[in-house]
Formats: C-alpha cells, sequence, structure tokens
C-alpha cells in the first residue's frame, strides 16, 4: 500500500471523527439547553427560547422584558452585534461584568449557574 493511500485514509477517518465529535457536541448542547430551561422555568423566571444559531448558540429570552435576553455559547460573540444582558459560556472559567453600549453585561460560565439565576431573580422583583 502506498503512503499516499494511508495518508488520504488517515485524512478521511480524522475527518468523519471531527464531525462525530461536533456532533456529539451539538447533543450536549441540547441535553445542557434543556436542563437549562427546566432550571430556569423552576425560578419562575418563564424563559423562551428565542433563536438557534448555526454556531450551536442558543438565545433565550423572558417572559419578564426587564431580564433582557440570555446568550448560552461556547465562543465570543461578535463585536458589532446585540448586547444581551445575560451571558453564560461554556469555554469560560470565571465569571465578570462589563459595561457596554452603556447596559450592563453579565458574564457567567457553566459553574455559575445557580449565581446567575439568583441574580436574574433579583431584577425580577
Amino acid at each position: 500500500m502506498k503512503s499516499g493511500a494511508v495518508n488520504g485514509a488517515t485524512a478521511q477517518f480524522l475527518s468523519l471523527m471531527d464531525r462525530f465529535h461536533k456532533w456529539l457536541e451539538i447533543r450536549s448542547m441540547k441535553e445542557f439547553i434543556k436542563d437549562l430551561m427546566w432550571k430556569l422555568k423552576d425560578a419562575g423566571l418563564r424563559p423562551k427560547i428565542k433563536y438557534t444559531a448555526r454556531t450551536g448558540t442558543v438565545y433565550i429570552c423572558f417572559k419578564d422584558e426587564r431580564l433582557g435576553t440570555l446568550r448560552v455559547s461556547d465562543h465570543k460573540g461578535r463585536r458589532r452585534c446585540y448586547v444581551h444582558k445575560w451571558n453564560l459560556r461554556r469555554d469560560l472559567e470565571t465569571y465578570h461584568m462589563t459595561k457596554h453600549k452603556g447596559r450592563t453585561r453579565y458574564t457567567y460560565p457553566v459553574k455559575g449557574i445557580d449565581s446567575m439565576i439568583k441574580k436574574m431573580k433579583g431584577f425580577k422583583t
């Protein structure tokens, strides 16, 4: 067997594995969003999925408009896009708060879900 054929087969195998891992990631993101929606509902926040992007990012709005929107992702958002009050990032380790376009943005890592929900409930009252 030629080494070129082996390299081609290896590349094809790696491509298939990459697609499989992306499928698993999307599946796990769906399960994560499902669990998150239940937590938000249990907290009385009345969430609704507004939009799901091709990147896997999910945008959630709330019945109470004072809460703004929640962006759930595993990457940074676009610099010039909408300002979401709440961001839940699967790729971060620490919480941070920033000001953008005169609005405060709260960005939480996944391990901070309970803290984020507690803060959100504070905005509701």
